[in-house]
């Protein structure tokens, strides 16, 4: 006998899977695009002596849109392979992917708390304010919030707190705001006007008048009279009820300003002594 070989056999070669090795950053902060950060490490499972190498720069990651949200499916696209030995291999892309998207940080700015007199209250008006960090033509908008001061006194420069900003709109849901800080504002004393209203019909004893000056339980608390002011006021509060007299425009201005400054008060009682 002989053994006769078979011929016109056929085979298939098929090519080497390579498996690509990316992983997703796990989170990244809202951008306004659904491009997700990759990690690409490695190609491994050529064989020696072929020359391969993965375009890296063709490969991109991304979300299904771009919005804050935890768990986002991402999608790879555009890796491939290049070198001599191409054809021998073929690229397996991973699957199941996911990240996160967190908001982006909003800041407010222009803030200032306007000037106001006392009423016993904590309440800071709040003027101004605009976003700072809104990304392109995103539809996010400002709503006001609200301002206390840390106690109720007159006072400069007194720190206040604001509270209660908050965003609307299309994208707001993609944005995270942060109160202003570092306001300052100013209790003023209240002006005293009408000065002839206070002082009863009867008032004649100016001689001692600084003792009818009374200053009321406030949350300010009682306030010593100035002396250093004393002489100055006796002598304008007789002539703006001295009916023979008329003050000038400049002592009628510094009138005003003796009261405020001793007063401290919203409001000066001036009584007769034998009423004391």
């Amino acid at each position: 006998y002989s053994l006769a070989a078979p011929t016109g056999l056929t085979a298939d070669i098929t090519p080497l899977a390579l498996t690509l090795d990316v992983s997703v950053e796990e989170t990244r902060v809202y951008n306004g695009t659904a491009v997700a950060g990759l990690s690409v490490g490695a190609l491994t499972g050529v064989l020696a002596g072929d020359q391969l190498v993965v375009t890296l720069e063709e490969g991109t990651g991304s979300f299904i849109d771009g919005n804050v949200d935890d768990g986002k499916d991402v999608t790879l696209s555009g890796f491939s392979l290049n070198g001599n030995d191409l054809g021998n291999y073929r690229l397996i892309e991973p699957t199941g992917l996911t990240g996160n998207i967190t908001p982006a940080p909003l800041t407010i700015t222009g803030v200032s708390v306007a000037d106001r007199f006392f009423d016993g209250s904590l309440v800071a008006p709040l003027i101004g304010g605009e976003l700072v960090g809104v990304l392109g033509s995103d539809n996010v908008m400002l709503t006001a919030g609200t301002g206390l001061f840390l106690d109720a006194s007159v006072g400069l420069l007194k720190p206040v707190t604001a509270s209660g900003y908050g965003l609307t709109g299309l994208a707001a849901g993609n944005y995270i705001l942060s109160q202003p800080s570092g306001l300052i504002g100013n209790i003023l004393v209240p002006p005293v006007f009408g000065l002839s209203d206070l002082l009863p019909d009867d008032y004649e004893d100016y001689s001692h008048v600084l003792d009818g000056i009374f200053f009321d339980d406030s949350p300010i608390g009682n306030l010593e009279w100035l002396p250093e002011y004393s002489e100055e006021l006796i002598s304008l509060i007789k002539l703006e009820q001295d009916p023979y007299s008329i003050l000038s425009d400049e002592q009628k201005l510094r009138l005003e300003e003796l009261l405020n400054l001793s007063s401290r008060h919203i409001e000066i009682t001036i009584k007769p002594l034998n009423n004391l």
